[in-house]
């Protein structure tokens, strides 16, 4: 049998954006807690997928697992889809917000091109290519990569430093796009992962937590808070899951 891979290296497929509670500074930690028998395993489920650190490390790893992914963001989902469906169309659309962002020469006319944009994707329900791009370009520039939505479910977040920092990354792109070859995307409810237990399957969840304090509270990127009725639910979910001999 094949030995597991304990290093996380450094593999060209990553995450396409910041992500607050992403794994990536984790992953050696992580990976030293994959089951044993990883090689033996046929499906890989994540149903809290969020940035997908550690799921970009296993597709490179150990590419004949098939992988699950889900998120109850629907706007993060869609990037994935379209990165996985129609690359080249969000290259486009990356480098023309690119192009258009660097060449304001001030903070404030950065400001009101990230608030004009945030309109768009609020109040015109653009087509999910461009939806996918405004959202990479929202989570490159908006204040310390915090995705948040208010209680009406519409975006809100916050212009950051107004740096030109990097927003098209086409190479990273174009690698994530052959990883998501084949892989399960699925939007709404971690529960309908469940149809993908067995012996042969591990899951990874990664919920979102309950802070330490309110000032490092990170539940509420969502509408609906997930709060400590959702994690004893959870927690029920994962017993089921092991019943059913998943990892």
């Amino acid at each position: 049998m094949e030995k597991k891979k304990t290093s996380a290296g450094c593999l060209p497929g990553k995450p396409c954006f910041p992500w607050v509670g992403g794994k990536r500074r984790l992953l050696p930690v992580l990976i030293q807690s994959l089951p044993e028998n990883i090689t033996e395993m046929e499906t890989y489920v994540e149903p809290f997928v969020g940035g997908g650190a550690l799921f970009f490390w296993l597709r490179q790893t150990y590419p004949h697992i098939r992988c699950v992914i889900n998120d109850s963001n629907e706007s993060l989902v869609n990037v994935y889809r379209v990165i996985r469906d129609t690359p080249e169309e969000l290259v486009g659309l990356l480098a023309g917000i690119q192009g258009e962002y660097h060449a304001l020469e001030e903070r404030t006319e950065r400001r009101d091109y990230f608030m004009e944009k945030r309109r768009v994707f609020n109040e015109e329900y653009p087509d999910d290519i461009t939806r996918a791009a405004l959202f990479i370009f929202f989570m490159r520039t908006c204040y310390n990569g915090i995705y948040s939505v208010n209680r009406k479910g519409r975006l809100s977040v916050t212009f950051g430093t107004g740096s030109r920092t990097r927003i098209l990354e086409e190479e990273l792109i174009r690698f994530n796009h052959k990883l998501l070859q084949g892989v399960i995307i699925l939007d709404g409810d971690y529960r309908q992962t469940e149809k993908y237990a067995g012996e042969k399957s591990f899951f990874y969840f990664d919920p979102p937590y309950k802070p330490v304090n309110e000032a490092g509270a990170c539940t509420s990127y969502m509408p609906d808070d997930f709060d400590d009725d959702c994690q004893i639910e959870l927690a029920g979910f994962c017993r089921d899951l092991g019943e059913k001999g998943s990892k």
